[in-house]
């Protein structure tokens, strides 16, 4: 798996590799299963995310914080019985 997200990653940081003919010839000359360059040739999102087991699902939840009860010291206690 290291070796396509290595390759994504080359092709991402090449400027030259952005071409079709160029992509098309890095994916080939790559040392990945054939399943990997079809799918990556084909531009096969769906599969390839599922070959690579990308978890796409990211959730975030914010709960506001409780306000802490009051508290009073002796001093302020004390004062309050006078």
């Amino acid at each position: 798996m290291s070796n396509v997200i290595e390759l994504l990653e080359r092709i991402g940081n090449n400027a030259e590799l952005q071409t079709q003919e160029s992509f098309s010839q890095a994916v080939i000359d790559s040392n990945l299963s054939d399943d990997l360059k079809k799918m990556l040739l084909e531009r096969d999102v769906k599969n390839l995310a599922r070959e690579l087991d990308v978890c796409a699902d990211v959730v975030c939840a914010m709960l506001p914080a409780e306000d802490e009860p009051e508290e009073q010291d002796e001093n302020d206690t004390q004062q309050e019985e006078k």
